[in-house]
């Protein structure tokens, strides 16, 4: 059964987001619908906003965020309704790169995380009152909302006493600006 929830949807390019009532599908065997309980607005939700990056229009964007699993697909193992869990960006699982565990440089990102929908094309988000398709699946999740539909391959679980709030960052901001320090400028311990 779809779950009809609230979310800040962009109309358009340069226009300002609108709080709509959104259904939300049933989540497929490798996904899962998260109520979210902390999100962040990052840089790269403004510059689609913007059409700075490409985006499909109308849009649900959001991805630094983190909330309680509601419902979770068969095939994702490990994973349990009331678990909590960090969202991240999202990644095809099944390239070169991926398979050999550098999800980040997937070879499908760009459509992965700004395709606006799922791999075989469809969307899970529509408006409520008027049934037209969103773009959706931002980062895996589009998570300006109460409830996000979210692929399995961008969650990590946490133990239960994660503080949702200060973790929700993680997925995205923090990982990336570690990454940079780390990796890029070659930090070393004195």
């Amino acid at each position: 059964m779809a779950l009809v929830t609230d979310a800040l949807v962009c109309p358009g390019q340069s226009l300002e987001p609108i709080l709509q009532s959104i259904t939300v599908e049933e989540p497929r065997p490798d996904e899962a619908i998260v109520e979210i309980h902390a999100v962040g607005v990052c840089h790269t939700d403004v510059a689609c906003m913007h059409g700075k990056i490409p985006t499909n229009f109308p849009a649900v964007l959001g991805h630094e965020d983190a909330g309680v699993l509601l419902k979770v697909g068969s095939k994702l193992l490990g994973f349990s309704e009331g678990d909590k869990v960090l969202l991240s960006f999202n990644s095809c699982g099944s390239c070169q790169d991926c398979r050999l565990g550098y999800t980040s440089y997937c070879q499908s990102y760009a459509a992965q995380n700004f395709g606006g929908q799922r791999e075989d094309g469809t969307k899970s988000l529509t408006l409520t009152d008027s049934g037209a398709k969103l773009s959706s699946h931002f980062f895996g999740q589009s998570s300006f909302a109460e409830i996000a539909f979210v692929s399995g391959r961008c969650m990590v679980k946490v133990s239960e006493s994660t503080n949702l709030a200060l973790f929700a960052p993680l997925g995205y901001g923090i990982q990336t600006g570690a990454g940079t320090v780390l990796n890029t400028l070659d930090v070393k311990e004195d």
